[in-house]
């Protein structure tokens, strides 16, 4: 059985990628691989939390599948692997969208 990640309705969150792909699901998973590299590089997943700055629990979590992250906290983690986070935006135009 396959668990879903939970996710938010707040602007700027990277959500977990599902078979159809979501918005930051290449985020999500260059921020899982660089977690399981520093893991076999010998640095603990605690070690990586408190390096980013976070609970040990929500690296957990995210690392396992089991939530997604804001994007704060996705540059933490960042940071704390020794990766760049860069993002990219659509250019909006000036006319109103409804």
């Amino acid at each position: 059985m396959s668990k879903t990640p939970r996710t938010t309705k707040r602007r700027g969150t990277v959500k977990a990628a599902t078979a159809g792909g979501h918005p930051g699901a290449g985020i999500v998973a260059e921020l899982r691989t660089a977690i399981a590299r520093a893991e076999r590089a010998g640095q603990s997943r605690y070690q990586t939390a408190k390096r980013a700055g976070i609970a040990p629990i929500v690296l957990a979590r995210f690392a396992d599948s089991e939530r997604g992250l804001n994007l704060e906290t996705a540059a933490k983690i960042a940071e704390a692997v020794d990766l760049r986070l860069t993002l990219l935006t659509k250019r909006l135009s000036s006319r109103v969208v409804r």
